[in-house]
């Protein structure tokens, strides 16, 4: 039988962190099985990664990107042709696994057009989308109950550029605690009991817009929060915090109670995901094949079986 390992043992093979293990599975550059409620890499999903990295790993070897946002762009980046020089799509988001299945069900059109990926959080996204350097953004509102819904919350974004929007899913956001919950977190107000340290997300993350969105709606400080002003740049470190004691919760989606299945999970409602794009090419071959991928059956049910989506409404268009 071949050689399975744990997060860990890869973790302590490629010298890094096991949370950045959890962020390659995740982000599906690192292959792995799930095993009941734990993730396990085969000796040839390992060869399979390795293979595509320098052969010097550690500290001395580049890891992937974390998703650090750009706040702003440099006037050569704006004046920068990216849409016209790409040889494919270019998608903007956090969502690495949704990405995957998308350009996964691209590759089994007859005609596949490459999938690029921009990995920048929804207001980066929608920016970029803007600025016309990114072809479509994968963006997530708290929250939404449909699709108008969502349109109003990105056209600030978006001001003088009529917008599509393609629904991808439904997932639940939540609060992701110690065992037991033994601060009886259940619901964003009791974040700011202060005795709760948060490992909070980066500026225009879907989630940290949501909590940002909460305190200035109650006119609440957040400096009433501890470990407000500390970012964690991804869903996995910020989880792989609270994992670690180093915070007591942190705001996410559910999909990590896979990676972390010793924490408590808190649900506070659903969340949308979306592919915006611009109006004016719904009709382009290429976003039609998109359309396509995503109202295809095999991507709902991906959706569903691996990542717990609601699908009820995917490939709906407005």
């Amino acid at each position: 039988m071949e050689k399975m390992y744990t997060a860990q043992e890869v973790a302590d093979y490629l010298k890094i962190k096991k949370t950045t293990v959890y962020e390659l599975i995740k982000r599906g550059e690192l292959s792995s099985v799930k095993i009941g409620k734990q993730f396990r890499i085969s000796q040839a999903q390992l060869d399979q990664y390795t293979n595509a990295i320098p052969s010097s790993f550690g500290a001395s070897a580049p890891l992937p990107p974390t998703g650090q946002p750009e706040t702003e762009f440099p006037d050569s980046v704006l004046k920068m042709d990216y849409l016209s020089n790409a040889s494919g799509l270019i998608v903007g988001g956090q969502d690495s696994s949704v990405v995957e299945l998308i350009k996964n069900q691209m590759e089994l059109t007859p005609h596949p057009v490459p999938l690029l990926h921009s990995y920048t959080n929804t207001y980066n996204s929608l920016y970029s989308l803007y600025f016309e350097k990114i072809h479509l953004a994968l963006a997530t509102f708290s929250h939404t109950a449909d699709l108008q819904t969502v349109y109003r919350q990105a056209a600030p974004f978006l001001p003088g550029t009529p917008a599509a929007v393609l629904h991808i899913g439904r997932y639940t956001e939540g609060i992701l605690t110690a065992p037991g919950n033994p601060f009886h977190l259940h619901t964003l107000e009791d974040l700011t009991k202060g005795t709760v340290r948060i490992a909070n997300r980066e500026k225009g993350s879907s989630i940290r817009m949501m909590l940002d969105e909460f305190l200035s709606a109650r006119h609440l400080d957040p400096s009433s929060i501890a470990g407000y002003d500390k970012e964690y740049m991804s869903g996995m470190s910020a989880a792989g915090a609270v994992s670690a004691k180093s915070a007591d919760a942190c705001l996410c989606t559910s999909l990590y109670t896979a990676f972390f299945p010793e924490l408590e999970f808190i649900p506070l409602g659903l969340a949308s995901m979306d592919l915006i794009f611009r109006r004016r090419d719904l009709s382009k071959t290429a976003f039609e094949a998109v359309i396509d991928c995503v109202r295809s059956d095999s991507f709902k049910n991906s959706l569903q079986q691996l990542y717990h989506y609601q699908t009820k409404d995917t490939g709906t268009l407005l």
